[in-house]
């Protein structure tokens, strides 16, 4: 009966250490999931960061350039607005085209 009991212990403790284990394993790699998906929203809200900087400023320049074209070229604000739009859509042309 002593042995019995030895083994029982035995098998209790292992299968104890082999669940605790599996439960270590599963908290690392809860762990390392959210990690990496903390990340990767840093690494998109920068990206979009980056790119909405980038629009406004297109926006600022592409105003500029309408008044330079108005006011120093005496063009009217119509044919400013169309090269300005032309120029846009060229440059989006090229740009989808590289990718």
């Amino acid at each position: 009966m002593v042995f019995l009991d030895f083994l029982e212990k035995i098998a209790k403790n292992a299968m104890y250490k082999f669940v605790e284990g599996i439960e270590n394993g599963e908290d690392r790699i809860i762990y390392k999931i959210k990690k990496s998906v903390i990340d990767l929203q840093k690494r998109f809200i920068l990206n979009m960061l980056g790119s909405l900087i980038i629009l406004v400023s297109l926006i600022f320049i592409s105003l500029s350039l309408v008044f330079l074209l108005i006011e120093y070229f005496l063009l009217t604000k119509t044919l400013a607005l169309g090269i300005i739009g032309l120029i846009l859509l060229i440059l989006g042309i090229i740009i989808k085209l590289r990718r």
